[in-house]
């Protein structure tokens, strides 16, 4: 017996997120704290943060790790503890192309405070926000 898609909203997709977050400013904060000796030392100046190579490197980590995660096990570890995945729309597994789409577009997704998206969520049939809809991605219930 084939089981219906349990498409997920932004309540469930929210939380997990932020543990996702949560996980990887423990990691930044750890990570500034070894090598400066304190997570505050390194404060670039805002004007030049967009060139700054310890920002840079950890916004690479930061979609490296969803977009690993997401591309292979099809879930982050907050999607884990939520009991959440991505997948393509048929079903089938994301793969890192679809996970690299819908990642980088959450850069467009995320503008006014997740506004765009939480709003393409809450208007899709399929709960998908534009990264999803590109990438052809859903976030599924998975038991």
């Amino acid at each position: 017996m084939e089981r219906k898609m349990e498409y997920q909203g932004v309540p469930i997709r929210a939380l997990a997120y932020l543990i996702d977050n949560a996980i990887l400013f423990a990691l930044f904060a750890l990570f500034h704290f070894l090598v400066f000796g304190t997570w505050l030392r390194h404060i670039p100046n805002v004007a030049t943060i967009a060139t700054d190579p310890i920002c840079l490197s950890l916004l690479a980590v930061y979609f490296i790790y969803f977009i690993v995660l997401e591309g292979t096990v099809g879930a982050t570890v907050g999607k884990l503890i939520c009991k959440i995945r991505v997948k393509e729309i048929n079903g089938n597994a994301c793969g890192i192309y679809r996970a690299s789409v819908r990642n980088i577009l959450r850069t467009i997704d995320g503008l006014v405070f997740y506004l765009v998206g939480i709003i393409l969520i809450a208007i899709s049939d399929k709960k998908q926000r534009l990264g999803d809809k590109i990438a052809k991605t859903v976030v599924l219930r998975s038991d």
